[in-house]
């Protein structure tokens, strides 16, 4: 390589006197906030659960606001099929973190694609419950997720293969069955005034979904992906609320299922 004049000028005392200067400058002590090394209370942010909500409405809401305060966990995203739930859930993280990082969607499977999301809160229509755990657990994401596990037993299987399948730690909201008195074992002793359950009384419910629609649309001020959020269930006609109770005849293994 040709010498330029630069380098011709340059002596060893210069060389030398660069290189130790130079040195100098890497011997200054990195100074970093207690927070970020886990000190003083705090969870480092290597330590931190990073998670994101899909489908939350009042119940969703309730479920985000009591694991805000988590000083493990850091909420960085919201997917919903409605706007103006979109922005309550934005509006909720973003005051709790001093910030406007909560990023939105309206499409679940675009937040489930990103890499940085560790698991995910589900309170979106029962319908959705077992299809969308499913497929959060193939995108490699932990799971919480309200009741119902999903609509029927084969629904629930297949969800429990996928979980083990993946490798993915997943959890519903069965508080009824895991906090205070179990109420399984309530209903099947004499704890309950009268004695054990002989009969459990149930009710027949539709959802008028012309109702529903109308309802979402004008709330929002723009139309709902309804096809989209109707996802996996059947389309039918709508139909009236009928309350009149019937009384089915219950048997041990009911009670204790």
């Amino acid at each position: 390589m040709k010498r330029t004049r630069h380098t011709q000028d340059l002596s060893r005392r210069d060389f030398l006197k660069c290189t130790l200067l130079g040195g100098a400058g890497l011997a200054v002590p990195l100074i970093l906030p207690g927070r970020v090394l886990g000190l003083d209370g705090a969870v480092a942010p290597s330590e931190r659960i990073v998670f994101a909500g899909i489908g939350l409405g009042p119940r969703g809401q309730y479920d985000l606001s009591v694991m805000l305060p988590e000083k493990d966990v850091q909420f960085v995203a919201i997917c919903d099929v409605q706007r103006s739930r979109r922005a309550e859930v934005k509006r909720m993280a973003d005051n709790h973190y001093g910030n406007k990082d909560c990023a939105m969607y309206r499409d679940f499977r675009e937040l489930l694609a990103r890499r940085d999301i560790d698991t995910v809160l589900i309170a979106t229509g029962d319908h959705w419950h077992a299809l969308g755990s499913l497929l959060a657990a193939k995108a490699g994401k932990d799971i919480y997720s309200e009741k119902p596990c999903g609509l029927t037993i084969a629904e629930i299987q297949a969800l429990a293969d996928g979980v083990h399948r993946y490798g993915r730690v997943y959890q519903a909201g069965t508080q009824r069955r895991s906090r205070g008195r179990n109420a399984i074992g309530t209903f099947g002793s004499d704890r309950l005034p009268g004695g054990p359950t002989t009969a459990i009384m149930c009710r027949e419910a539709g959802a008028d979904t012309t109702t529903s629609r109308r309802r979402a649309t004008s709330r929002t001020g723009a139309p709902t992906r309804w096809t989209f959020a109707s996802g996996p269930t059947r389309a039918t006609t709508p139909c009236r609320l009928n309350t009149k109770p019937r009384p089915i005849r219950s048997s041990p293994a009911m009670r204790m299922a």
